[in-house]
Formats: structure tokens, C-alpha cells, sequence
């Protein structure tokens, strides 16, 4: 199913839906991490939704590169690592801080999927 949908397994894995270990974790799996900031953020952006911008004190405004989201987390005289920012971001998402996200894309008529036995 997700070797076809990836898009499915990122938006289970930014709301923590899957039986693996929860990407926010720490020691998480960064490129995962990394992976599903973009994927969220691309469909921030598709549907309008640019309230992240004004939370994170983005500067150069909407974007779909997570480096932008590492950069906006950036106070202070210490720097965060990449995978705490991530998971911060995604964090947010979950709790609503970023209002209402559809991760799936409606535009897109529903295409059925038949589940496979996988060899």
C-alpha cells in the first residue's frame, strides 16, 4: 500500500498512526523526520493553510523546505539540531497549533485500493 500511496504513510507517521516507533521520539529517525515536515508543509501550502509562518516567525514566508522550519526554530544563542526541530514542528501539527490540516488531498478524486498479500 505505501510503496504506491507514499503520501499515506507520511500523513499516518505525522499524526502517529502507525505501530512503529513515534517519529518525535528522541533519536528519532531524522530523514523520516525530515520527510514528513515537507510533506506537511507542501500541503499546508497546496490548501492556503499559512498559519505556520506567523507561529514559527518564518521569515522569507510560505515554504516546503523543512530547512526554512529548522532555521524559523532558531533563538537564542544555542542551536536546536534538526530532528528536535522537526519534531517540534510536527508536535505542533498534532496539537492543533497550526488549526485544522487535511493531510489528504481532496482535490483528487479517491482512487480504490485492493489490498495485496504481500509475498
Amino acid at each position: 500500500f505505501f510503496q504506491e500511496r507514499p503520501e499515506a504513510y507520511l500523513a499516518l507517521a505525522a499524526y502517529n498512526t502507525l505501530l512503529n516507533r513515534d517519529i518525535c521520539d528522541a533519536g528519532g529517525d531524522e530523514a523520516l523526520q525530515e520527510e514528513c515536515v515537507a510533506y506537511v508543509l507542501k500541503r499546508m501550502n497546496e490548501d492556503g493553510l499559512f498559519g505556520y509562518v506567523e507561529k514559527l516567525a518564518l521569515k522569507g514566508g510560505p515554504t516546503n523546505d523543512p530547512g526554512d522550519v529548522v532555521e524559523g526554530m532558531q533563538w537564542g544563542e544555542r542551536k536546536k539540531p534538526a530532528s528536535y526541530c522537526y519534531a517540534n514542528f510536527i508536535t505542533q501539527l498534532r496539537g492543533g497549533s497550526f488549526g485544522p490540516v487535511v493531510l489528504d488531498d481532496l482535490r483528487r478524486p479517491y482512487r480504490f485500493f485492493d489490498f495485496k498479500a504481500v509475498p
